[in-house]
């Protein structure tokens, strides 16, 4: 229930009485009418926090109806917005599910800490066989406080320690000669740790292992020792070196775009790729120790680059691609390094324990000479903000076309926007769909279309996502920090075909609405809907709009323009425009398509060829 309060006078008496029967009753069923309509574009999020706005639009609508019955409304103001009970109490239990979640967090974050002590008092434990009986026993003596326990003793682990010497032995005797015995290692591959889950929930401890991928064993990736790896032939330390650093892996399994990243990575130009594999530490079900688990592998990798600089390569040349939580290792890597790391790409760094951390405790700009991330599940497992020199946002940064909305969808439904940084990254390296990025304040500007100029980085374009960032670098290095926004589809190949619409209005009225832009070649028709938010059209004023089509359309041999104002009773209002063009923003050597002189009923569709502009 939305209460309204109209404040209006009769300034022409004689008017007021001839054009209408009762004004004061026509202009109380208008703003009824009015109101409803309204509402019922909006969202409850929208009416509680955009009263001011609707206010002034209900005004506009109004003013503009009842000025003719000689009524002049002075102010329109939204009273109170009345929720239903069932309303309210969804609401409490949805806080409640906040405030739950919230405890939660905070008991995995002690848990965390007790399992940090737990450890150490383990490793101290562990250096003293001695320490490990006294704790023993300490813990029978527990037990047997209780009288209803039974106790069996074991024998002493000292007193077996020679026989389980002895067997180890015995052991690696045996696994000499099945070494002998078989192929050399040399002639096999080396693949990506695979991990059941069975492992995974019983917890696993970090290992680092580096597969080394070039043009000459693309399919086939060889381990690369961390201190002896001159010796490897495939190994050359004065190419580029790409490092390839996956995030969490809960069920253990590989990732399953590894193959495809190695294949596009080497089709940009010679270099090694290193596929940094610490799955053994990754897949765990607790988050909480993966995240531990990033500051060893990022010190672990930075211990190998420092002997790879010894060895003669650049800095300049090394390249970090992290995905997740691999992103922040990455960043740990850089800072360990001065931020002399050439580049870092981040693929959706992960939010969950970074949201609120330092810049020195997760991935930022001063990391590497260039840093570049890519933003796709913010609310949720992504991080929010900037956090390089460019960031890219697709769809804004948070939920993904196509990507289920409900958890009936199992995990998809989790991973779905999380994983699509990948997606569209390799999609970019392969050519396959051009994503450019628009640099804007939010994603609801560039939506409005006010974000279209690219001139700063003239003679180059608005930065394109994918490997070669060079036009744009240093640009975008003297700018500091840049937020690209661009929208997707579903599916491959993402990209959508992007134009730029501007209007000349000349109606004498006020007019809000929607417009839906069709395109036409032959039978084949694309359509785009300009609804993100309530178009404002006024007299005399030119307006820019963006319609984006999911699919490429051309030559275009007809154009179709539809104002939709949702207004279903009352008489239908015209505007007319001087002018429309129409500007292609990706396909910059086709023609601008222009009208002139066209009148818009509303809800009607004006269909007309395009002519070249002027």
């Amino acid at each position: 229930m939305v209460d309204a309060v109209v404040y209006y006078r009769i300034f022409n008496p004689t008017v007021s009485i001839t054009k209408v029967e009762n004004a004061n009753h026509a202009t109380q069923m208008l703003a009824q009418t009015t109101l409803r309509n309204m509402l019922g574009t909006k969202s409850l999020a929208d009416i509680l926090k955009d009263r001011e706005e609707m206010s002034e639009q209900m005004e506009a609508v109004l003013y503009t109806a009842s000025k003719n019955w000689g009524i002049k409304v002075e102010r329109v103001e939204l009273k109170d917005v009345k929720l239903p009970t069932t309303l309210q109490r969804a609401m409490a239990a949805e806080a409640e599910a906040t405030r739950d979640a919230r405890a939660k967090v905070i008991a995995a974050e002690g848990e965390m800490k007790a399992s940090r002590a737990l450890k150490e008092a383990a490793n101290v434990m562990s250096e003293s066989p001695s320490a490990l009986q006294l704790r023993y026993m300490q813990t029978l003596t527990e037990i047997a406080s209780e009288r209803n326990s039974t106790i069996v003793f074991p024998l002493p682990l000292d007193l077996i320690s020679n026989f389980m010497k002895s067997c180890v032995m015995s052991f690696n005797i045996i696994n000499h000669h099945v070494v002998f015995g078989r192929l050399s290692k040399d002639s096999d591959c080396d693949n990506f740790t695979d991990l059941d889950f069975h492992e995974s929930f019983m917890g696993t401890y970090l290992y680092v292992r580096l597969l080394l991928y070039t043009r000459a064993n693309l399919d086939c990736g060889q381990e690369l020792p961390h201190h002896n790896f001159t010796q490897e032939p495939l190994f050359d330390v004065t190419r580029p070196t790409t490092f390839v650093i996956h995030g969490y892996r809960p069920t253990g399994a590989p990732p399953i775009w590894i193959n495809h990243i190695v294949h596009f990575l080497a089709a940009q130009k010679d270099m090694n790729i290193l596929v940094v594999d610490w799955n053994r530490g990754a897949a765990n079900l607790n988050y909480f120790t993966a995240v531990a688990n990033t500051r060893g592998t990022a010190v672990n990798i930075t211990g190998f680059i420092e002997s790879m600089e010894k060895e003669g390569a650049s800095l300049d040349s090394i390249h970090l691609i992290g995905v997740s939580l691999g992103a922040h290792v990455a960043g740990f890597i850089g800072t360990m390094l001065g931020g002399r790391v050439g580049r870092i790409t981040g693929l959706d760094p992960a939010g969950p324990m970074f949201a609120s951390a330092p810049p020195e405790e997760r991935l930022d700009p001063t990391d590497a000479q260039f840093v570049d991330v890519l933003h796709t599940d913010m609310n949720s497992f992504g991080l929010r903000g900037t956090h390089g020199h460019i960031d890219f946002y697709a769809n804004g940064g948070l939920d993904q076309p196509g990507c289920p909305k409900t958890i009936f969808s199992g995990k998809s439904y989790f991973v779905c926007d999380h994983q699509r940084s990948v997606f569209l990254y390799l999609c970019a390296l392969n050519h396959t769909c051009k994503l450019t990025g628009y640099p804007c304040s939010s994603y609801s500007d560039f939506l409005s279309g006010q974000c279209l100029q690219c001139e700063t980085f003239k003679p180059a374009s608005c930065p394109v996502l994918g490997y070669d960032m060079s036009q744009w670098r240093d640009t975008l290095l003297r700018l500091g920090q840049t937020r690209a926004y661009f929208s997707t589809t579903a599916e491959l190949p993402y990209s959508k075909t992007s134009y730029r619409v501007d209007l000349v209005t000349w109606n004498q009225f006020l007019r809000w609405g929607v417009v839906i832009l069709r395109l036409y070649n032959g039978k084949n028709v694309i359509e785009s809907r300009i609804d993100n938010k309530l178009l404002r059209f006024e007299q005399y004023t030119s307006t820019r709009l963006l319609a984006q089509f999911d699919e490429d359309l051309y030559p275009i041999q007809k154009i179709s323009l539809r104002f939709v104002t949702g207004n279903i009773i009352g008489p239908r209002y015209k505007m007319r425009l001087l002018r429309i063009r129409i500007s292609p923003l990706e396909n910059l050597n086709r023609p601008l398509m222009c009208r002139y002189d066209i009148m818009l009923e509303e809800n009607a569709e004006v269909s007309f060829k395009p002519l070249p502009c002027d």
